[in-house]
């Protein structure tokens, strides 16, 4: 695709510990024809020395999650940057790995950087307390519609991108025969980053008194363990491999993800594509990769409203079998193949 394209494309990019190994926005390298630039952990020795002697320049950066392997990769980068013209360089977490490459404009006036952010703007806020970087960005794409009009000031309207987050369909997909039911429901809850923890226990105290026949499952992180002991009636689980997530996932009858903020959710999208009814919170993060058909939305922090959401899906087996068709089709949308030519078509905008 370079080829027919005319562009070199490299991304920049790095592994996130939490993700399944088929998950996660990286995931883009193995649908892309692009050379890829990884932060890595097992540095030589040059690159040691590199990053310990321009460690006030890392923690200058300004850049709450920007560490050595990020510094390293742009260093990288940096290289590949001075050895030709008509390049394309994608940061696919914007928020931890884009600094300084942008220092070398002067030097490759015919390369591009793209960044992708998947921060809400006050998160974003937070973790980037600098924007003089930010002036040297040719186009950026976000995970939500709700990002736009934030990041719009940085590169103009006409330069910002709005291209959902991939998911891998041949990998999360339903399993064609399922385990028998004994009439019980379950409930998956899976993920930490901006998970509201507190309104799923508050709502599996409310189903514990309405129907003991509901089972939850959370899987999570250690740090919301104390969290979820205080209900009675949520299994955590940690740790699990990525085969026991797909299982639960494919064997579950609804997936309870409860919010406090979101752009893209690989949870969501993971569940989609396994053809699992969601129940979330009404977010235009969340919005943006439902529909009325695959999911049933919430209001912020309602945890009546979510546990009634829950006995409404668990009362009704057409619905959900109903709901598990849409979310199949719907995942479709998000497929990474069709990510990926969204994807090259906006490297050919910015270098024309």
């Amino acid at each position: 695709m370079q080829e027919r394209i005319g562009l070199k494309i490299n991304l920049i990019t790095m592994r996130m510990s939490n993700h399944a190994s088929h998950s996660g926005y990286d995931r883009l390298i193995d649908y892309m024809n692009a050379d890829s630039v990884f932060g890595l952990e097992d540095l030589s020795l040059f690159s040691r020395a590199l990053s310990k002697g321009l460690k006030p320049v890392i923690d200058r950066a300004d850049l709450r999650w920007y560490h050595r392997d990020n510094f390293i990769a742009e260093f990288e980068a940096g290289k590949r940057w001075l050895m030709g013209r008509r390049q394309v360089f994608h940061y696919l977490y914007g928020e931890n790995s884009y600094r300084y490459l942008g220092n070398l404009k002067p030097f490759g006036p015919k390369n591009s950087i793209i960044c992708t952010y998947h921060t809400p703007p006050e998160r974003f806020c937070q973790v980037v307390t600098t924007e003089k970087h930010l002036n040297k960005v040719d186009a950026i794409v976000t995970m939500s519609r709700m990002q736009n009009d934030f990041f719009s000031k940085y590169v103009g309207a006409d330069r910002t991108f709005f291209v959902p987050h991939g998911i891998d369909v041949d990998y999360f997909k339903p399993r064609s025969s399922l385990k028998e039911k004994d009439g019980r429901i379950t409930c998956l809850f899976v993920g930490s980053h901006m998970r509201d923890v507190e309104t799923l226990v508050e709502a599996s105290i409310l189903l514990k008194k309405w129907n003991e026949k509901i089972d939850i499952i959370a899987v999570t992180a250690l740090r919301n363990k104390q969290a979820i002991e205080k209900s009675n009636n949520i299994i955590l689980r940690m740790g699990v491999s990525d085969e026991e997530l797909l299982d639960l996932y494919q064997q579950s009858d609804m997936l309870l993800l409860p919010l406090l903020g979101a752009t893209a959710n690989n949870s969501l999208l993971e569940a989609l594509a396994c053809g699992l009814p969601v129940i979330s919170t009404e977010l235009e993060g969340v919005k943006d990769y439902v529909n009325e058909m695959s999911a049933l939305l919430v209001g912020k922090q309602d945890s009546k409203a979510l546990a009634e959401a829950v006995i409404q899906l668990a009362d009704d087996e057409v619905l959900r079998k109903n709901m598990s068709i849409a979310c199949r089709d719907q995942a479709m949308k998000f497929r990474w193949e069709r990510i990926t030519d969204q994807m090259r078509e906006i490297y050919q905008l910015v270098q024309n």
